[in-house]
């Protein structure tokens, strides 16, 4: 559902030009986006990823994929996804387990009207943390 058109990606900030966000919804495992240097909860700061779209969508699970790009000292290990809706707001507590970092979730009942997904880091590594995808599935 990320690479619907008209979908937004936004993030606390980008590493460079090479690590941008859009690398976060290319299908790739192998590519990752990073944070700005600095820009690390370990230092005191929220990076964050939001997914808005363009209009309300159903939605069944998330999938956010490690970093596979630089695999040792740039992971994320804790955060919160907070799926937005008509009917309010929700948040889950998100543990990435070793050793690829990845966290995936299906939702006990389909979440209707959604209108934005975002995870907020809250516990990560390094300076500069990275995340290879951040997926969201379709209720059918």
């Amino acid at each position: 559902m990320v690479r619907l058109p008209g979908v937004i990606v936004n993030v606390s900030s980008e590493y460079s030009s090479t690590w941008t966000k859009n690398r976060l919804i290319d299908g790739n495992l192998n590519t990752s986006w990073f944070t700005a240097v600095n820009d690390a909860a370990n230092l005191g700061k929220s990076p964050y990823i939001e997914i808005i779209f363009p209009q309300a969508v159903n939605i069944k699970g998330v999938n956010l994929k490690g970093n596979r790009e630089y695999q040792n000292g740039y992971d994320i290990l804790e955060g919160t996804l907070i799926v937005n809706s008509q009917s309010g707001s929700s948040s889950y507590n998100v543990k990435f387990p070793e050793p690829n970092r990845d966290f995936d979730i299906t939702f006990n009942q389909n979440i209707n009207s959604v209108s934005s997904v975002k995870f907020q880091i809250t516990k990560d590594e390094s300076v500069d943390p990275g995340l290879a995808e951040f997926e969201v599935v379709a209720a059918n």
